[in-house]
């Protein structure tokens, strides 16, 4: 995708803001992994303010269409309490 090529550098330059506005917009046409990227954006503060609250939103949004990686990003924040109480328990049944 486009948000991957400004992220990674593949054929244009590294653009954190424009890779999430690509993220954003695959998001926003239905695509898992657009939410799934830009859930990851929101997370780390690329391309947008870091929100780890609504990382964990959009990674729930996602993890109910079955995405394997927003699964494993959902386990990962609530065992770091990244976003949400630390909760290892639930951080197992996202895993």
């Amino acid at each position: 995708s486009l948000g991957i090529c400004h992220r990674e550098s593949q054929g244009v330059p590294r653009d954190d803001a424009e890779a999430a506005k690509w993220f954003r917009r695959a998001a926003e046409q239905g695509q898992a992994s657009g939410l799934h990227e830009f859930a990851m954006c929101n997370l780390h503060g690329e391309g947008v303010a870091q929100d780890e609250v609504e990382a964990v939103r959009l990674f729930h949004l996602v993890a109910g269409q079955g995405d394997k990686n927003s699964l494993y990003s959902l386990g990962i924040c609530y065992n770091r309490g990244e976003g949400c109480e630390q909760d290892f328990a639930e951080a197992a049944r996202w895993w």
